[in-house]
């Protein structure tokens, strides 16, 4: 991710299992995120879709344009889909190795 000011270029290098890459998404979490009480599937948080880069296999971009509003610091949660539908464990920005199984968020 490279970010300036409110804005921020999203990146994610995705490497392609058997199966042709469908979907490459990310949430963005901001510092005030607060982890619903009950039990959801919409955390009502930003959800922005990656577009393939023409110049990179593998790579997956989006121009997150004023969308860091909040000061402090934002999770985003990159998640990868193939054409069955078969999803890659989660990644959370900054954590090199680290697996996330949402809706469990890492704080």
């Amino acid at each position: 991710m490279t970010r300036s000011g409110q804005s921020a270029l999203l990146t994610a290098e995705v490497e392609a299992g058997a199966e042709t890459l469908r979907l490459v998404w990310a949430a963005v979490y901001p510092p005030s995120f607060q982890e619903p009480s009950g039990v959801t599937l919409n955390l009502n948080v930003p959800i922005v879709r990656l577009e393939p880069d023409p110049t990179t296999p593998g790579r997956f971009a989006f121009n997150y344009v004023d969308g860091f509003t909040e000061e402090g610091d934002y999770r985003i949660v990159f998640y990868a889909q193939d054409r069955l539908g078969i999803s890659a464990p989660p990644r959370r920005h900054g954590a090199a190795n680290e697996q996330l199984y949402l809706p469990v968020i890492a704080r």
